[in-house]
């Protein structure tokens, strides 16, 4: 059965929004933003313990004087993997674990305040940064694989870096906007308060959203090639973000629709990781 609901956003948090939005929207649009800007941390699940025993560490400086955890897997053409928010390194492990018995060298991290490196709050640009230290590092890594918000980091990362051969997309979301306006829709947040939090987000960092939409960079990737990965009943980031996507990229671009995994569960699936081990070889 397809997820039906986020399980990201904690019982105390949307409470506490809407009751403060019924107070005052100015103080509402401050708390939303506290919450949007500082992921939550959850529990290492089971299926995440195999592939954390398996991976060798490392820790590297990051964006905004943040330390980064990274995990390594495998040995062979280097491929890295980002997360999504609220994320970790190894909630990608199994499809690492998959790449690695393929001959890859495999590298993920703990993105800027999320899992084990250093931080309380973070944003896209810090995520984009992220992927840039790490690369850094590692020159060869011709391949970014990104679930959700480390979807659309990788895109953006990769648009300067003419060495990424391929993208793999998994749940990425399209557009900024839709975003925030999906976040304020999880906290329980009104319209009024995403249409403030747009305006305040624009004014903060002195860019356009659009500029940072999927498909502003996708569009110059059209010479690369990509992969989508996305689940007809995504609750979180709905299935018209792949099409989009897909349709900005063109012929180079692949789309591949799964049904009843949702937005996480996408990550754990044995089809689904067959099928972006599959890409990736190919």
């Amino acid at each position: 059965m397809a997820e039906k609901k986020s399980v990201r956003i904690p019982a105390y948090i949307r409470n506490l929004v809407f009751i403060t939005e019924k107070i005052n929207v100015r103080w509402a649009t401050k708390l939303v933003l506290y919450f949007f800007f500082k992921p939550v941390k959850f529990p290492t699940p089971d299926y995440e313990v195999s592939a954390l025993n398996a991976a060798s560490k490392t820790r590297i400086a990051g964006p905004a004087g943040k330390t980064i955890q990274l995990y390594h897997w495998g040995a062979g053409p280097k491929v890295l993997l980002t997360h999504g928010w609220s994320g970790r390194g190894t909630q990608m492990g199994l499809l690492a674990l998959a790449l690695a018995d393929a001959d890859f060298e495999v590298i993920s991290f703990d993105g800027p305040a999320h899992g084990s490196s250093t931080g309380k709050k973070t944003d896209l640009l810090e995520f984009v940064g992220a992927i840039r230290a790490v690369k850094a590092q590692n020159p060869d890594i011709n391949i970014l694989v990104g679930h959700s918000m480390g979807g659309l980091a990788s895109v953006h990362a990769a648009v300067d870096d003419m060495s990424i051969e391929k993208v793999v997309l998994i749940g990425t979301p399209n557009t900024i906007s839709e975003i925030i306006e999906n976040f304020c829709r999880m906290v329980k947040a009104s319209p009024n308060v995403a249409q403030r939090i747009k305006v305040h987000i624009e004014q903060t960092f002195d860019y356009k959203l659009e500029e940072y939409d999927s498909e502003s960079a996708i569009r110059q990737l059209t010479d690369r090639r990509g992969f989508i990965l996305h689940d007809k009943g995504d609750y979180d980031v709905p299935i018209h973000n792949a099409a989009e996507m897909h349709s900005a990229w063109g012929a180079n671009c692949q789309l591949s629709i799964t049904e009843g995994l949702g937005h996480r569960r996408i990550l754990r699936d044995a089809e689904a990781i067959e099928r972006v081990v599959n890409f990736v070889k190919g």
